[in-house]
Order: structure tokens, then sequence, then C-alpha cells
């Protein structure tokens, strides 16, 4: 049986051992070091704890469907059995692609269901990442939040069976922030 080992080192200016992990067969840990192990784990608990209770998700209510708010509607076609087609035209960062070529990168979105419980993170990227997704929904009422600008917003979509569905740039762009004072 492997067990691990310190071994102490010390420097000119300093005469604490700083410990070096080492496998060997010849001694378990010290008292001691078991002690520093320990400290590590109550900080560490904590950290774990803050980040799952801290999240970048809006509360439902923020984003729940709203009946006095407008709704982008799609337009109805075939014989409305099947899902929608969800396309959302999202704002767009310039970024660098190359030593002198630039391409406008469409931002990501979060999908929401009409009572506000997130759904999807859609990337939102086709091709050069110039061009909106194309995302297949089953139809139904939807909540379409995104960063336009420096405001997150949000759009309300109702996804019509066998036809696509467009938010265009300019509904997104003046559409409710998700998060009024």
């Amino acid at each position: 049986m492997t067990t691990l080992r310190f071994l102490a080192i010390t420097t000119k200016r300093d005469t604490h051992p700083l410990p070096r992990l080492t496998a060997s067969s010849a001694t378990p840990l010290s008292p001691r070091v078991r002690v520093h192990h320990r400290l590590l784990i109550v900080p560490l608990l904590s950290a774990a704890a803050t980040l799952a209770c801290c999240t970048s998700l809006p509360p439902p209510s923020a984003v729940a469907w709203r009946n006095d708010a407008p709704t982008i509607r799609g337009r109805e076609a075939g014989r409305g059995i099947g899902p929608g087609i969800l396309v959302v035209e999202t704002d767009t960062d310039l970024v660098a692609d190359g030593a002198q070529t630039w391409a406008n990168l469409r931002r990501s979105y979060d999908l929401f269901d009409s009572e506000g419980r997130f759904l999807l993170y859609v990337e939102n990227r086709q091709g050069r990442g110039e061009d909106p997704e194309f995302l297949q929904v089953p139809a139904g009422r939807y909540v379409v939040a995104s960063v336009n600008g420096t405001t997150y917003r949000r759009v309300q979509v109702a996804v019509v069976p066998d036809a696509v569905t467009t938010v265009r740039e300019d509904e997104l762009r003046d559409a409710a922030p998700v998060y009024t004072p």
C-alpha cells in the first residue's frame, strides 16, 4: 500500500519547511499536514456553496409570459401539426477573424417557457457566426432573452407549427428590459 510523505525543504530566507509531495510506502501523513488539509476544506466548501447559490439566470417572474406585452407570432403555414422554427436575429459583436478580417458574431440568447423556466442556451451562430441559428422547437409560447447593447432584454414569441417565427434585430433592440428599476 502506498502512502504519501512530505519532504521538508528549507530556503535561505525562510526557516519554515516547504512540503513536497512524494509517493512512498514509508510513513503516513503527519498530524500537522492533516490540519492544513482540513483548513483548506472550509474555504473550498464555502466557495462551492456560493457558486451554487449565485446564478446568472433571472428569476422566473422576470421572464414569465405577460398577457399585456407584445408578442411576435409566426405565420400560419402547412398542416399545422409539426414543430416550428425559431430564428432570433440578436445583436452582434465585431470580432477579429484573422489579421485584417473582421466578423460580426451573433450574441447568444436564453430561451424560457411561458412560466419563466429556463429551457435552453442558444449560441446562435451558424456558418461564420454572422447568420442566426434556425432552432426547431415545439409549437407554443416562449420568452427569448438576450443582451442587446448593454441591456438584457426579453421578447415574447408564439411559435406556430410548420412555420418560421423570426425575431428581427430591431424588435429585440426595442424590447422591454428583463430587469426594470
